[in-house]
């Protein structure tokens, strides 16, 4: 619903944003650039990796990039991050991370303190949690 409305009705994208720390007016002063983002990512599918000569198994290749996203930040939240480097989907993920590692000495160039050491660092928790919740122990 997230992408839908960011590719075709702007007005509920914009009222959503907020969640996301994003301004209603920031929204509204760049539709077009959220509009085209949105329908790119309706459109790319895991698939779209090859194209980046990451192997993606033909088992996930249909697999919309903008449903990966919300069920990876829907799984950080619940705790059920259970895509392995070593499932269909882990695999082209934890591989573009690494081949985007490159980026982040660039952007600290800049000046910008990031809150993870690599974009695999990243991905990893984001998409992969070896513990599992029955496993977990949590001290109060």
């Amino acid at each position: 619903m997230l992408f839908d409305a960011m590719a075709n009705d702007i007005e509920t994208f914009a009222g959503m944003a907020g969640a996301f720390s994003v301004s209603r007016e920031t929204v509204m002063e760049n539709k077009l650039l959220f509009q085209t983002m949105g329908r790119l990512f309706q459109r790319l599918k895991l698939g779209s990796l090859r194209l980046l000569l990451i192997p993606v198994d033909s088992s996930v290749r249909d697999v919309r990039v903008s449903n990966l996203l919300v069920e990876f930040v829907g799984n950080l939240y619940a705790g059920n991050r259970t895509y392995s480097p070593d499932t269909p989907i882990g695999k082209p993920v934890f591989t573009l991370a690494k081949r985007l590692d490159w980026v982040l000495p660039i952007i600290k160039l800049f000046g910008l303190n990031l809150p993870f050491e690599s974009l695999t660092s990243l991905f990893g928790s984001l998409i992969y949690n070896p513990i599992s919740d029955i496993q977990g122990e949590f001290t109060i």
